[in-house]
């Protein structure tokens, strides 16, 4: 029993490492529901993912914790849960640049003259003056 106590200490960092990179994940998703279309099939995929990630190390760490040890099997798993986190954000990064790229693509697109006849079009009761030398 004492050599299960002792390799809960071995996977401590493991576990902290898992709750990092939770929350770092946690901080990149604030918001991104409101700002991308809801029905989008790749956010939909992506909500899944976190959800089953969070999901899969809650079971994990407790059970662990409530086991008192950990089996060869459950190290395994904690090492594949911290690779998918990781994956997860990188998918969340992609996906908010490749929206982001494609926002600024939108506003690139417009000739730098249609934007200035959008907002510098004299009207009807403005006086143009025109500069000569």
């Amino acid at each position: 029993m004492e050599y299960k106590a002792d390799s809960i200490d071995s996977v401590e960092p493991q576990i902290a490492l898992v709750l990092k990179e939770l929350e770092s994940l946690r901080s990149l998703l604030v918001g991104i529901e409101e700002k991308y279309n809801k029905d989008d099939p790749e956010l939909i995929d992506l909500l899944g993912r976190v959800t089953d990630v969070g999901y899969q190390a809650d079971y994990l760490i407790d059970c662990i914790l409530n086991m008192n040890g950990v089996d060869w099997f459950q190290m395994l798993w904690l090492s594949d849960i911290i690779d998918e986190i990781k994956a997860v954000k990188a998918q969340v990064i992609r996906i908010v640049e490749t929206k982001e790229d494609s926002k600024g693509v939108q506003y690139a697109s417009q000739t730098p003259g249609s934007i200035m006849s959008q907002t510098s079009t004299p009207k009807d009761e403005e006086i143009v003056v025109a500069l000569e030398d």
